[in-house]
């Protein structure tokens, strides 16, 4: 699933996972460092064994096997989420062990905000003022390319946590911003925190690639277990979803989850993605993903489906 949806990003040959890889990274060389942001949310410790929905390690190992594929050595890959622990149960399962982790501490390097780097504290523009303080983690500022790994699930207070809500995970403040993603934020509709998360040049300039997980997805909220998915013919989604725009994947990934969650899913929940769009963060369309043929629920987004 990995190559496939690389290679198709480009059209190219099945086979040709290296190019694919070496077109998404195109000027590096050793020593330049590769970020994977995975989501851990629910690993609270070393041992977790939570059946909440986290992060699983086989899309990592696909991430790491093209991009050694490419060229890029074992040691300029991190992969991190800051604010959660790297438990043993997706360690024992990653197939590349020379890859650096960044996270709470258990193993590898323990996740630090300590960067002198001017756009390391993230800067917010609420109205009215009240901007929480948030710096990004040094596994992202030392990177020269990001590569955002979400997972496709709701969330009870933002609506939905996708690719945008995933950097909540790269940053040292997650709740000072909670306020501003609310659903129930009376100015929702004209600012929502996870767009000026986003725009931070370590994030939006270095962000090569969206690969959203819906290998088993959430289609309730961010810390429940995996459920089958009606839409999905009574189990689990069993697909990953590839993008080159963070704003695009993001809107086709709440499409499917407001056409499995209905009346339950706030209509305000996509409100972030209206906004990046306009600040120019990508493009920007509701439609319905579910509509045949496959592709044609929508009219700027090109939405296409493969079925292995």
């Amino acid at each position: 699933m990995l190559d496939r949806g690389v290679t198709q990003l480009f059209g190219l040959p099945a086979a040709a996972v290296g190019e694919a890889w070496r077109r998404l990274t195109p000027d590096y060389v050793p020593g330049k460092r590769v970020a994977i942001k995975i989501n851990l949310n629910n690993s609270f410790d070393c041992d977790s064994d939570t059946t909440a929905i986290d992060a699983i390690a086989q899309p990592v190992n696909g991430v790491v096997r093209g991009l050694l594929q490419r060229g890029v050595r074992q040691e300029d890959i991190i992969v991190y989420d800051a604010i959660r622990f790297f438990s043993e149960r997706v360690y024992q399962e990653l197939a590349y062990k020379g890859i650096q982790i960044h996270d709470r501490g258990c193993y590898g390097i323990t996740a630090s905000f300590s960067s002198s780097d001017p756009n390391a504290q993230v800067q917010f523009f609420p109205p009215g003022g009240g901007a929480p303080s948030v710096r990004l983690c040094d596994a992202l500022i030392e990177a020269q390319y990001l590569i955002n790994m979400p997972i496709m699930k709701g969330h009870p207070i933002a609506g939905v946590t996708l690719g945008f809500k995933n950097h909540f995970g790269s940053t040292n403040n997650p709740s000072g911003m909670h306020d501003y993603v609310s659903t129930s934020y009376s100015l929702i509709d004209q600012y929502d925190a996870l767009v000026d998360l986003f725009s931070n040049p370590h994030i939006r300039y270095k962000t090569v690639l969206t690969i959203g997980d819906g290998i088993y997805g959430s289609r309730r909220y961010q810390d429940t277990p995996p459920q089958p998915w009606t839409t999905f013919g009574e189990a689990s989604p069993c697909s990953l979803f590839f993008s080159t725009d963070p704003v695009a994947i993001d809107c086709v990934m709440h499409d499917l989850l407001k056409a499995e969650r209905g009346g339950s899913q706030p209509g305000v929940s996509n409100s972030y993605l209206e906004l990046a769009g306009n600040a120019g963060l990508g493009i920007y369309e509701a439609g319905d993903p579910w509509q045949t043929p496959y592709g044609s629920g929508y009219r700027k987004i090109v939405y296409q489906r493969i079925d292995l």
